[in-house]
Order: structure tokens, then C-alpha cells, then sequence
């Protein structure tokens, strides 16, 4: 959600490099976009739990965009709340000690608010849980999770159609 606001700003004011307050902005209005989920990604995630897989989606998402996007892609069950443990931030991950995240790591399937070193720090918990872990990631600053994954996937335009034919 973004809101726009306005105030007037003299000449003074820019010249002097002052800060607009903002408790003096007048509200315009309300802005919400909508990220939806990518065709073929609830078929995937479905096909991905009837085989065993557990699908996580650690992402740099704000925890409510984070939760929409992970129910409507069938990773959340809509019964799942923020409580319930299936959704943490980064900073609550963090802050977990060794042995807490240790137990907590096969419960949580959506990470917020979360940047490559916790994506790293997730995969390296399943590791040392003995799991099998694949990483999907379209940026190169996730490279420190891809390369300590057992699989890792890095996507892109050009590997799509790489992908697609080789049944990924």
C-alpha cells in the first residue's frame, strides 16, 4: 500500500535543504498494487507437495504481500495466520537462537522482510536437518544460497525456455 501526500514547500525551503515534516502533509489518498501469482505456480506448488516437497517462499516481500502471495500460490493454507508460525520476518528468524530456528525451520514456510543472507542461513538449517534442497532464485545477489543448495536453480528470461525443455 502506498499513500500520497502533498504540502507546499516555498523556495526558502528548498534552498535551505529543510525537511518536509511529515505530520504536515495533507493525505491524497491510498494506492494498492497487486503482484499476482505467476501462471502455472499453484499447479507447480500442488504438483511439489503430492510428490513430497516442501515449498517455502522466502522473499524481501513486506509479511502481509508476503502471506497474500504464498496462499494465493497454495504454498499458506488460508486457515494459516500470521500466528501460527508458518510466517516470520527475518528480524524474528535472526533473532531465533541456534536451536530455535533448528526447530522451528521445517515449520516456517514463508519468510518476509528477508535478504540473501537469510536465505542462505535457511538453507544451510535444512541442510543440517538432512534435507534435500533445491533454491529458485532471479537475482545473482542470492548466489551464496544457489551455491550452498543442493540444486540451485537461477532464473532468468533466457533460462526459462531452458527450463521448459528440460522438464524443471
Amino acid at each position: 500500500m502506498h499513500r500520497l501526500a502533498h504540502n507546499i514547500v516555498t523556495e526558502d525551503n528548498v534552498e535551505n535543504h529543510q525537511r518536509v515534516e511529515e505530520n504536515r502533509l495533507t493525505l491524497l489518498g491510498l494506492v494498492g498494487l497487486k503482484d499476482p501469482c505467476r501462471p502455472g505456480v499453484k499447479t507447480a506448488e500442488e504438483s511439489c507437495r503430492e510428490a513430497g516437497v516442501n515449498v517455502k517462499m522466502i522473499t524481501g516481500d513486506d509479511v502481509f504481500t508476503a502471506k497474500a502471495i504464498a496462499t494465493e500460490c497454495g504454498i499458506l493454507d488460508t486457515t494459516e495466520d500470521l500466528n501460527s508460525g508458518a510466517v516470520v520476518e527475518r528480524k524474528d528468524f535472526r533473532n531465533f537462537s541456534d536451536q530455535e530456528r533448528m526447530e522451528k525451520v521445517e515449520t516456517i514456510s514463508v519468510m518476509a522482510r528477508s535478504s540473501p543472507f537469510d536465505k542462505l542461513l535457511m538453507v544451510q538449517c535444512l541442510k543440517q536437518k538432512g534435507h534435500v534442497v533445491a533454491v529458485t532464485s532471479d537475482g545473482t545477489n542470492d548466489a551464496p544460497a544457489l551455491k550452498e543448495a543442493d540444486i540451485g536453480l537461477s532464473m532468468g528470461s533466457k533460462e526459462q525456455k531452458w527450463l521448459k525443455r528440460a522438464r524443471i
